[in-house]
C-alpha cells in the first residue's frame, strides 16, 4: 500500500496501524551502532512522509509511536525525519531547474533563490 501512490489515506493510516502492530519494536542496538534493519525503517519513514496522499497526522502517530517504543532510537528516528524534511524543502523551493539556471548566471545568486527571486 505504502508503495502504490494511489494509495488513499485511509489506507495509508491502515498500514501505518499495522506496522506499528507487527513491527513496531525495531530490533535492539548493536552497542552504540543501530541495528542493521534500522534502514528498513528510515526507509520506511521516507517512503509514508513522501506519498501524495499523507496527511500530518498519520507521520506523527508514526513518528510518536517508533519513538515511544524504541527510545534508544531517538536520535536516529529524529535524523530518518529530519533528511525527510530536508528532502522535502529542496524538492519544494530549490526546484533542480532554477538551481542549473543560476549556475549558469552570471550574477552570483543565493541557493535559496528560486526562479521567482529577483537578484
Amino acid at each position: 500500500m505504502i508503495k502504490d501512490k494511489k494509495s488513499t489515506t485511509e489506507e495509508l493510516k491502515e498500514a501505518v496501524e499495522l506496522i506499528l502492530k507487527y513491527y513496531g519494536k525495531i530490533p535492539q542496538k548493536l552497542g552504540m551502532r543501530a541495528h542493521p534493519k534500522f534502514e528498513i525503517y528510515s526507509e520506511l519513514i521516507l517512503r509514508i512522509c513522501h506519498h501524495p496522499n499523507v496527511n500530518k497526522d498519520i507521520i506523527i502517530k508514526l513518528d510518536k509511536e517508533l519513538h515511544r517504543r524504541n527510545p534508544e532510537y531517538a536520535l536516529e528516528l529524529d535524523d530518518s525525519l529530519t533528511k525527510v524534511w530536508i528532502q522535502e524543502a529542496f524538492r519544494l523551493y530549490l526546484p533542480v531547474d532554477s538551481f542549473t539556471a543560476e549556475r549558469s548566471s552570471s550574477k552570483p545568486t543565493s541557493l535559496a533563490c528560486s526562479t521567482s527571486c529577483n537578484t
